[in-house]
């Protein structure tokens, strides 16, 4: 009866160490965890800043290129150089394989 006592007492050393390893191991893990997340949040902060900062510099850079744009004229385009188009033609691309030509006969 001793000895079965005994190897109880036994079993039961093993599982109550099996279960504070798991309850260590469950303890660095959640603290991992909340760690891992707070400095996700805070990297979230400074990513949303720069975000907010590039669409502004975005926004400036669209509304520069709008006066650029509006202040491009016929005759400003003509002092650099640029003339009225003679003739239009297009380039086809016919089936697969026989490249790209002026002539849609191809």
């Amino acid at each position: 009866m001793v000895k079965i006592k005994n190897e109880i007492k036994n079993k039961h050393s093993g599982i109550f160490a099996a279960l504070v390893c798991c309850v260590a191991l469950l303890s660095a893990l959640y603290v991992y965890f909340v760690g891992h997340t707070i400095y996700s949040v805070a990297k979230r902060g400074s990513v949303e800043k720069l975000i907010a900062t590039l669409e502004s510099d975005t926004q400036n850079l669209e509304s520069r290129y709008i006066i650029l744009k509006n202040g491009i004229t016929e005759s400003y385009a003509r002092d650099k150089g640029f003339t009225d188009i003679a003739g239009t033609q297009y380039i086809y691309r016919g089936p697969l394989g026989q490249g790209i030509s002026f002539n849609r006969s191809l």
